[in-house]
């Protein structure tokens, strides 16, 4: 694998052992009703700073109402982590909800863009798809990540496909 480019950041290094502990002793072993309005949901269980995990709530119709609530009781400096996002990312990241993004696949468009190039959120553990971004796109990302000492990675194609790497200047079909 060819490494063009890499940024250095911290990471998040999970506890298993921890969490066992505190489910051991927290969580209840009666049968309750679970059922909440999204107001007490988040109030309950999303405070600041949180690790807020979510998964491909966008594409699979999920829980949106959610998101939208976190945002309203304006929580700061969540570190977002999910499989795959795009508007639920920009979302929060826009309502000055997310800080740190840490998710496998990211439709980077241009809000996440502009809070990169601002320092007001910073990339972990994040796959771009950078043979379908600009190249001005590209560069403006890694100019970011290496102001911002974000943990980013960009490789070279290991695949090449041959494919236009710049779509917003050449829109012609590869495969006709």
């Amino acid at each position: 694998m060819e490494i063009l480019a890499e940024g250095k950041g911290d990471y998040l290094v999970p506890d298993p052992d921890g969490f066992r502990a505190w489910v051991r002793e927290h969580k209840p072993r009666t049968l309750i009703n679970k059922l909440m309005s999204e107001h007490d949901a988040v109030r309950q269980f999303v405070a600041d700073g949180d690790y807020f995990a979510y998964d491909c709530n966008y594409f699979q119709r999920g829980p949106s109402s959610l998101i939208r609530e976190v945002i309203r009781q304006r929580k700061k400096n969540l570190w977002v982590c999910g499989k795959f996002t795009y508007v639920a990312a920009a979302l929060l990241v826009e309502g000055n909800c997310a800080s740190k993004l840490d998710v496998a696949f990211v439709g980077f468009g241009p809000w996440l863009s502009k809070a990169v190039a601002e320092g007001r959120l910073q990339l972990r553990g994040v796959v771009l798809l950078a043979p379908y971004l600009s190249e001005g796109t590209c560069h403006e990302l890694l100019a970011a990540a290496a102001n911002h000492s974000d943990l980013v990675r960009l490789i070279a194609d290991p695949f090449p496909t041959g494919f236009p790497q710049d779509f917003d200047t050449d829109m012609t079909d590869p495969l006709a």
